[in-house]
Order: structure tokens, then sequence, then C-alpha cells
């Protein structure tokens, strides 16, 4: 006998688009490809794209009105595959929908495996889909809770991606927050909307040093460096 189990919820279009471009298209890992919508609970969702270097996540809260009022709830998620979600593309005009309905389907048959088909609704436009049948990255331990604040080195194609994530968020401020972490990953925050991003180092590179550079002194202040390090050295030998 076979049952079906069907979980809803709703997005902002901006989510989805956003953690899309954090993501990696038609690459072999099937993962990367998609966008991984996690549904921890009735009011809140996780959003999140990732290329392997560059991870995104959005958090999106929605009110339910009174708990106890709420069906019985199970958690969920799915990996939607990248494709249909450019395939809403962007609605334009003062009416243009924001709203982005999202549906999940699962039917079981006795012993066999379940099948599961996915839905997204934009207004007038339904995209019909097979979600990627994928495990998806720990994005909750790749995110440091906290960050060393050591400089480190990151690939410049990585933070430009960001002038196009924040156009998909229609953030009004043209700069990002950047949390440096060393050899680990570093964060990036967005101040006006609810999305996180690490972006990993480029490691194996020499060290900068983190003071301006000796050719840039002064007469004077060569001399008066220069009579330090004699003094260093002395003390040493």
């Amino acid at each position: 006998m076979s049952t079906t189990t069907t979980h809803i919820t709703t997005l902002p279009l901006k989510a989805l688009r956003a953690a899309a471009l954090c993501g990696s298209p038609l690459d072999i890992r099937t993962y990367l490809d998609g966008v991984f919508v996690d549904v921890r609970s009735p009011t809140e969702t996780f959003v999140v794209g990732t290329d392997g270097h560059l991870l995104g996540c959005y958090h999106h809260e929605q009110d339910i009105g009174d708990p106890e009022d709420a069906p019985p709830f199970t958690p969920w998620n799915m990996i939607i595959p990248m494709a249909h979600i450019k395939a809403l593309g962007t609605p334009k005009g003062r009416w243009a929908p924001e709203t982005v309905e999202l549906t999940l389907t699962v039917t079981t048959d006795g012993d066999t495996p379940p099948v599961s088909f996915g839905a997204l609704t934009l207004g007038d436009t339904r995209q019909t889909f097979t979600p990627i049948d994928s495990k998806f990255p720990d994005y909750m331990r790749v995110i440091p809770r906290t960050v060393n604040g050591k400089a480190s080195h990151i690939n410049l194609a990585l933070l430009a991606r960001f002038v196009a994530v924040g156009k998909a968020l229609g953030v009004k401020e043209n700069f990002v927050h950047l949390a440096q972490n060393g050899d680990g990953a570093s964060l990036v925050q967005f101040a006006s909307e609810p999305m996180i991003a690490v972006v990993m180092p480029m490691r194996g590179h020499e060290t900068v040093p983190h003071e301006r550079p000796d050719w840039f002194d002064s007469p004077r202040e060569k001399e008066a460096k220069a009579a330090v390090r004699a003094k260093a050295e002395a003390v040493s030998a």
C-alpha cells in the first residue's frame, strides 16, 4: 500500500536566486548544481548554495500565527535543480510576485525506494521537477561560529560574485562585511539581509607583513628602523 506525504512552504524569490549564484551550474557533483532548502521548523528555513569554494546561506523566518493551531510538523529538505530556479525568471513591475511556493511530494510503497517530486510556483508560473538525489554538505559545520581576525588570501573572483548576490537580494549598500579568518573560512555578511556566506582561503601563499612597506618610509624613518634592527641583532648575538 502506497503512502503519499506532501510538504509545502513559501520562500522569498530573492533567497533562491541569491543562493543559486553561490552554486556551480553544470558541475558533475550534482548537489553543487542546485539549491538546498532546509525546512527546520514551521517558522524557520535555510536556503543554501555552494560551489565548494564559496557558500551562501539565507535565513528565512515566517509567521504562522498561533503555534498551537499549526498542524503537526516534520522537518524536511530537498535540493532544487538550479535550472528550474533560473526558469522562474525575474518578474518585473509593481505587482510582480516576490514569494515562491515550494512543494515536495514523497510517495512510498512498501520496501521500494520513495519517489519524490517537487514544484515551484511563482504567480502564474509553475516549475515541476525531480529533486536532486544527493547528499548536500553540512553547511552548519562549514560556517564558523567565530573568526580569528587574521588576514587571509582570498580569491578576488569569489568576492566579486557578491556584487551579483547583492543585486539578487536587492540590497542598497554597495559593500559587504568581511571577517577574515586566516587559513579558515572567512565570513561575508550583508548589513540589511539575513544572508551569511563563507569564502575559503587560498593556502600556500607567502604571508604579507601587516604594515606599510619599507620603501614608503621617509629617510628618517628608514634610519630609525635600521637602528632598531641593529640593536635587536646585537642583543640576539
